[in-house]
């Protein structure tokens, strides 16, 4: 219920989310706010009040399904800054404002944000008015642009130029391409972020982002290939039935990189980063896993020191399965990734069936990279115990609750 009063005269700032009654009565006690932001979670419409003006409405944050959105700010003459969601809108109204919007331009302010979340489909066939929908959008050139949710039909699409945009967001589902257009200009752009859609020729798209800082993709397909001055993190996921031959990363400056991939042995891995600080691989196959003996490696985590006094750190998540496997693929595979100095080496093991760990220690220290950078041993283990055999060796642990620790010479 709203206060009993007439108007909020020292009121400056007002940001409002959820099932809003009563907006526009709010909305018109409130006409001395500098920035205002309302989301709705529902399928109300959402608009602004239609009579008297905003005269000091600096900064305008709307999201939810937004009509008329330019009599409204035709309603906010110092506007600065404006950031705005479209939710649970379908296209060809989409489209409309936006073209409304665009032949009302150009403003005095700054599209900071412009989003498209659970945009839904009139008709069986709205691949045009997507495309269409894109070209106003760059068209538009915002500073950050969200995409997500609307294509469930298979079609390759021209992707236009974002000439001012810094960062690109879209999610739309597995059915829908992209493909830039000759003489593209991403110039600006600094964030690109894919899920479950596919730009045709990606690698070459990231070659046309000198600024780009930040590359994240899932559900990628075919082979992995990104060359970049300016990259400074990288995540990759790849789908579950593309085949993959290689992984060609060459990024001076990448400091962050995480790969989750499908990996049955056969793949060339190339990575030239030598400035990376941290490395999160994480192969999956729907074949043959990364196994030595009984153990099959779940994940690998590299982290370089923090400063002078800090260890780099080469963690292994591994867990045991019920029959045995080869240990050339393991071990050729894992040192592909040791792109990271390190000194300490982690052993994070899962123990689904009873298996003693001495094998695989002797043979994680029998690859060179291995053996020549360790100094420190840590075994993290779900259960503690107290000895393990390495052939007729015995070691020793230092329990810490769960932990344990072998200080071991190299």
């Amino acid at each position: 219920m709203l206060p009993p009063v007439h108007e909020f005269t020292a009121l400056e700032s007002l940001s409002l989310t959820g099932r809003i009654d009563g907006l526009g009565s709010l909305l018109n006690r409130c006409r001395h706010l500098h920035v205002l932001s309302v989301t709705y979670t529902d399928s109300r419409q959402l608009t602004l009040p239609l009579d008297g003006e905003f005269p000091v409405l600096e900064k305008l944050s709307l999201s939810g399904n937004i009509v008329d959105l330019t009599s409204s700010l035709n309603r906010c003459p110092r506007l600065r800054v404006l950031r705005v969601t479209f939710c649970g809108v379908t296209l060809l109204p989409l489209k409309a404002a936006l073209t409304s919007l665009e032949v009302a331009g150009p403003f005095d302010f700054q599209l900071s944000l412009l989003g498209f979340k659970s945009i839904s489909q009139e008709h069986n066939n709205n691949t045009p008015c997507l495309a269409s929908l894109l070209r106003i959008a760059a068209r538009l050139s915002p500073q950050e642009f969200l995409f997500e949710g609307c294509s469930s039909q298979w079609t390759t699409e021209p992707f236009p130029s974002f000439h001012h945009t810094t960062s690109i967001q879209m999610n739309l589902g597995p059915w829908i391409s992209f493909k830039p257009l000759p003489g593209s200009d991403f110039s600006d752009l600094e964030m690109l972020s894919l899920s479950a859609c596919n730009i045709i020729n990606l690698d070459t798209m990231v070659t046309l982002c000198p600024r780009l800082r930040e590359l994240r993709v899932t559900e990628a397909t075919g082979n992995i290939k990104f060359h970049s001055r300016s990259l400074q993190k990288l995540y990759v996921s790849t789908d579950r039935y593309t085949h993959r031959h290689s992984i060609d990363i060459l990024t001076p400056v990448l400091k962050q990189l995480e790969l989750v991939v499908q990996d049955n042995g056969d793949i060339s891995v190339s990575i030239l980063a030598p400035t990376v600080e941290k490395v999160w691989w994480e192969p999956f196959s729907l074949g043959s896993a990364l196994v030595f003996d009984f153990w099959s490696l779940g994940s690998l985590r590299l982290e370089t020191a923090e400063d002078t006094c800090s260890p780099g750190v080469l963690g292994l998540y591994m867990s045991t399965s019920r029959y045995a496997g080869a240990k050339t693929v393991f071990s050729e595979q894992m040192e592909k990734f040791l792109v990271v100095d390190f000194s300490v080496l982690e052993l994070h093991l899962e123990e689904k069936f009873e298996h003693h760990f001495g094998a695989l220690v002797m043979c994680l220290f029998g690859m060179r990279r291995i053996r020549a950078a360790t100094k420190r041993l840590k075994v993290i283990r779900p259960r503690t115990q107290i000895r393990d055999r390495i052939g007729d060796s015995v070691m020793v642990f230092k329990i810490n609750r769960q932990r344990v620790t072998l200080a071991c010479k190299v």
